[in-house]
């Protein structure tokens, strides 16, 4: 059987007028190719040119993309409307797919290549998508010179390097038959011309854009020095957070983007500003707890795209990552369908595109991620965008580090305020009340002396009582970590619950104590039997029944720390006192706050339980002892690392 491996049509070659008449046409044409700037409408002109001035019925124009090495379809022509997508869709080709067919392809000329049916036909599946007679792919080719419908005839087009940059694949010819000699040689000096057509084009589409980025920087890094300032005074963090992303829009043109900040109780980052996003999308960001082991996941070598930055395509997403993505419930299904959206172009933005940028603290430490969404040009950032947002990055890591000095030097502030006040008023107070009872045992009778004389003392041992707490507060404050040892929590509670209700003679409490069995030990030091004691000292002093029960529970916990469990130890005291009301629960251990009638002058004392909670990097929290009954008691917990 004849293979058909030629596209060149036997018979007399045409003269010579015939074939300078259509090298004119062709030159004539081409040269417009020259002169256009734009590369999408240079390859629709080509695909015209070829079949206005040859017999071509159908042709597919590839172009490589650069990113991804492939070779796609840029423009088809002669094919039914409903079949050009398909065809888009399925008919790309990597580089061993080229390997493939250089091993059956025939040389024609310079730009030229033949791949006839007879081989096509031996497992190159891809191409039944590009027969354009689908009822004749199993035909049998009758003559040497007829076309077969899987028959390939491509003009590569090469840059000045000679590397491939894309090809003209015609699929079916107007006649039936193989091009002849002169058809050829009109192709393949079109071929060349669009080659060259296509790089003037892509080297002023470069100078362009370097010419507008160039400005465009100069622009943005302007605006980041006056912004700079005002940036790094930022004192508020919400404040701040806000700016940033404001900042990201007016300097860099990103519509929506969000910051996460690692929050060390919780061990996940958490989602502290957003914007650009729609009401339902921000409340489900809030929700979301992203593991650092995500987070390294994000920012793997290979998605390294700068110092700063990384960026995870959409190709490399999979379905179970959407759970970290800001999409509601009533959303997901609508996300699933842009999922699986091929990208327009190999420099479009994806909706499902994850360019963000990390943040360190000054010890190279990860505290943050600015994640960045929807650019105002629907591209993905060049390298020169990439490094100025990184600028823009590091600074912002300066200005959350000062943020966070300015709040804690604010904190320290308010605390030595508060000593102060207490000091000085609370002490002003019970002295006077002392000055009184004393100037009426003077002048009272035998009969009420004694009972003034008592009252005077118990002022005393008030005053007493608050110099104490006050001491220890500020023993805490002066504490570090590097001080801590090994200390049995259990024997701890057990110890200072007698120690505690010793204090009340007057009143009989009961304790019921659910302690594991368990060795408990913890890294603390020796104040933490006063953790307690100001925990049941209240339990016991606002309690007005004749029997004060308090029930003490003492069990294991694990907690996602770094990713990583971890085993805590919590204990929890129930009392059946007055209870505390919801919207006094998160006041309690501040120091400033001065609670009323029943729960007045626990602040101090719970400042203490705060304070030597956050020493031992624990947690402690307050709620009802019967779910939201809070008048039946309250019932606090405290929970501990374990050693």
């Amino acid at each position: 059987m004849n293979t058909g491996s030629t596209a060149i049509a036997e018979g007399s070659r045409p003269n010579r007028s015939s074939r300078e008449e259509l090298m004119d046409r062709v030159i004539n044409l081409t040269l417009n190719f020259l002169f256009n700037e734009n590369p999408e409408e240079i390859i629709e002109q080509l695909g015209k040119t070829v079949t206005d001035m040859f017999p071509v019925r159908s042709l597919i124009i590839y172009s490589l993309s650069e990113r991804d090495r492939v070779y796609f379809p840029r423009t088809v022509i002669g094919y039914p409307e409903d079949r050009i997508e398909e065809i888009k869709k399925k008919m790309v080709y990597d580089q061993s797919d080229l390997d493939r067919y250089a091993r059956i392809g025939v040389r024609l000329g310079r730009f030229a290549f033949f791949y006839p049916a007879e081989e096509i036909g031996k497992g190159f599946e891809k191409e039944k998508y590009s027969v354009l007679d689908l009822d004749k792919i199993d035909s049998v080719r009758k003559e040497k010179d007829d076309w077969h419908p899987l028959d390939r005839l491509d003009f590569h087009l090469y840059d000045r390097s000679h590397k491939e940059i894309g090809y003209i694949g015609i699929t079916s010819t107007k006649t039936g038959k193989m091009l002849d000699d002169e058809s050829l040689e009109g192709l393949e000096l079109l071929a060349f011309t669009a080659s060259v057509a296509f790089e003037l084009a892509n080297l002023r589409e470069k100078e362009r854009r370097m010419a507008n980025e160039q400005e465009m920087r100069a622009i943005q890094m302007s605006k980041i020095l006056q912004v700079t300032n005002s940036l790094l005074t930022l004192s508020d963090p919400t404040t701040l957070l806000d700016r940033i992303l404001e900042l990201i829009e007016e300097l860099f043109d990103f519509q929506a983007g969000a910051i996460a900040l690692y929050d060390e109780s919780e061990g996940y980052f958490k989602w502290k500003a957003i914007r650009g996003y729609t009401a339902d999308q921000t409340a489900r960001a809030m929700e979301i707890r992203v593991p650092i082991g995500i987070v390294e996941e994000d920012t793997r070598p290979e998605y390294r795209i700068g110092f700063l930055a990384h960026f995870r395509p959409m190709e490399k997403m999979l379905p179970s990552d959407l759970e970290y993505f800001f999409i509601p419930e009533s959303e997901m299904d609508e996300a699933m369908k842009l999922l699986d959206m091929p990208r327009k172009s190999d420099d479009s933005w994806h909706p499902f595109d994850d360019l963000n940028f990390t943040i360190f603290d000054g010890t190279g430490k990860t505290i943050g991620i600015l994640s960045v969404d929807k650019p105002a040009d629907d591209k993905i950032p060049d390298r020169e965008a990439i490094e100025i947002i990184e600028i823009f990055v590091s600074l912002v890591a300066i200005a959350l580090e000062n943020s966070n000095l300015y709040s804690k030097t604010l904190q320290s502030r308010d605390e030595i305020h508060v000593l102060n006040r207490l000091m000085f008023h609370d002490l002003m107070n019970y002295n006077m009340a002392i000055r009184g009872y004393v100037e009426l045992a003077i002048s009272s009778n035998e009969a009420n002396l004694q009972k003034y004389v008592r009252k005077g003392l118990e002022q005393i041992e008030r005053t007493a009582e608050l110099i104490n707490k006050i001491k220890k507060l500020s023993m805490i404050r002066s504490t570090d970590r590097s001080n801590l040892i090994r200390i049995d929590l259990g024997r701890t509670v057990r110890m200072q619950a007698s120690k505690s209700a010793a204090l009340f003679p007057s009143k009989k409490v009961k304790f019921d104590f659910n302690l594991c069995e368990e060795d408990a030990f913890v890294m603390a030091n020796d104040l933490l039997p006063d953790l307690f004691h100001n925990i049941i000292i209240n339990a016991i002093k606002f309690n007005m029944h004749d029997t004060v029960k308090i029930e003490i529970e003492m069990m294991p916990v694990e907690k996602i720390v770094n990713a990583l469990p971890r085993k805590y130890w919590k204990i929890s005291i129930s009392d059946h006192g007055p209870g505390i009301p919801d919207e006094r629960k998160d006041m309690i251990f501040i120091e400033s706050s001065r609670l009323e009638d029943s729960t007045r002058g626990m602040g101090l004392g719970l400042s203490i339980v705060k304070s030597l909670v956050d020493l031992y990097d624990g947690d402690v929290w307050v709620e009802d002892r019967e779910n939201g009954a809070y008048e039946k008691g309250a019932k606090f917990s405290v929970q501990l690392p374990a050693s």
